[in-house]
């Protein structure tokens, strides 16, 4: 019988690079090791998984097959947490808090729904603060500012539906503003064709878009829902201004501008002032446009014209328009003027007759509307005049004022210097006559 000597004998295993490892994919032996050198990581063969697919010892795979578990259950390296089999479901339940903590990225990694499921709470936060609140119970989505939980941005759904989108700025010293920044439409297709934009409080309409049809757009008063304003935009682009008065009040239709009012239409186009569906003043040219005009509700018209003290002076000579022509086949029709007159001097001119006519005619045969004879001869103060209408002959063909502007003038000069300025007031209806 032989005897066996003791000594010592040293083993080394099979090692490399994982990266080496992983091009090669050896499949081991069964229970031969190979040890990574550069990740310290081991593996053991079964005889027939090639390396890729084989498992590190340091992976641990954990059974559970129902029960209940209490205390922590710690990994200190990358986990990996299966749950269920094919076909089957995969449960981690509580009554208490579950926390998962760890240094590393928790990945899941499913082939069918991830569903949490809480009475009260879903929230992910940093680990200080939390910036997303699933409220289960209202239900709603809060997402908070990481630096301070009281501002927040925030999603209700009510009862059929109904959703509240809200924001909110705790310190009160700037408002939460609610930005909407796509890089392409935004759509609003609401089921009743109408969308409504409510005041703060929500009693007050402050905007509804009508999607029919119709697209009649309303703006609304902020102390009365019956008062607004409507633009309706109808076939071909064609659009209009109304505005209600749900009192006895005027609703009034201002163009306020830090900057020019520009009313421009195509080549052929005409711009009209109208009411009632008639065509009350078709402005011809930018001196038209700058007088003003005051249109009363029965269709009667007001110009008021105001001449300085060198208009005056030079009234024999140059007519001054109180009336613009209103275009072809359209006749002014003047029924009252009335001169608010400051008078500086005497007029010592006693041949200084003044006239109001179509051009600015001062000839008795034709054109004439109204008429004073002797204008302000010898008057020692301030006046105002009425003029009384001309019996004489208004005009000698059936289209006299035709498209005519209405006009002032004297025939002979007052006395230079002796009116300081004239407002001339002229109230008129516009006739087609055509």
């Amino acid at each position: 019988m032989s005897s066996l000597t003791r000594g010592t004998v040293k083993v080394d295993i099979r090692r490399d690079l994982a990266s080496n490892f992983t091009n090669t994919n050896p499949t081991l032996k069964a229970g031969e090791p190979a040890f990574e050198t550069d990740t310290k990581k081991l593996k053991v063969g079964d005889g027939s998984t090639a390396w890729t697919s084989l498992a590190y010892v340091t992976d641990v795979s954990l059974p559970l097959s129902g029960g209940t578990m209490t205390g922590n259950v710690n990994f200190n390296d990358a986990v990996k947490l299966l749950l269920g089999s094919v076909g089957g479901a995969g449960f981690i339940r509580g009554t208490d808090d579950i926390e998962i903590i760890g240094t590393r990225d928790v990945i899941i990694d499913v082939v069918r729904s991830i569903i949490l499921q809480a009475d009260t709470l879903v929230s992910m936060g940093d680990g200080t603060n939390t910036i997303f609140a699933f409220d289960t119970a209202e239900p709603s989505l809060t997402i908070h500012d990481d630096a301070d939980q009281d501002d927040y941005f925030k999603i209700v759904v009510a009862a059929n539906g109904v959703s509240t989108i809200s924001t909110n700025s705790d310190a009160g010293i700037a408002p939460a503003h609610l930005y909407l920044s796509p890089d392409g439409d935004i759509n609003l297709t609401p089921f009743t064709d109408t969308t409504t934009i409510h005041s703060t409080s929500g009693s007050n309409k402050v905007i509804t878009l009508d999607g029919t049809s119709t697209r009649k757009h309303k703006f609304y008063s902020a102390a009365d829902n019956l008062d607004w304003m409507q633009i309706e935009v109808s076939a071909s682009g064609a659009t209009s201004l109304t505005t209600v008065d749900d009192g006895a009040a005027v609703a009034h239709l201002d163009l306020v501008a830090d900057g020019n009012v520009a009313i421009k239409c195509n080549p052929g186009g005409t711009i009209k002032v109208v009411e009632n569906d008639n065509t009350i003043f078709v402005p011809s040219d930018d001196a038209d446009i700058a007088t003003k005009k005051y249109v009363d509700d029965n269709g009667l018209k007001t110009a008021s014209v105001t001449l300085s003290a060198a208009q005056c002076t030079a009234l024999h000579s140059t007519a001054i328009t109180l009336v613009p022509a209103q275009g072809a086949g359209l006749v002014v029709l003047v029924q009252e003027v009335v001169l608010f007159i400051d008078r500086a001097a005497t007029q010592a001119n006693a041949g200084c007759d003044l006239f109001i006519s179509y051009g600015g005619t001062t000839s008795l045969s034709g054109s004439v509307i109204k008429y004073k004879r002797r204008f302000m001869n010898g008057v020692t103060g301030d006046r105002i005049l009425t003029l009384a209408p001309y019996t004489g002959t208004t005009g000698i063909s059936l289209t006299e004022g035709d498209n005519a502007n209405v006009a002032v003038k004297v025939d002979s000069a007052i006395t230079s210097g002796c009116i300081t300025s004239m407002k001339c007031v002229v109230r008129y209806y516009v006739y087609d006559n055509s």
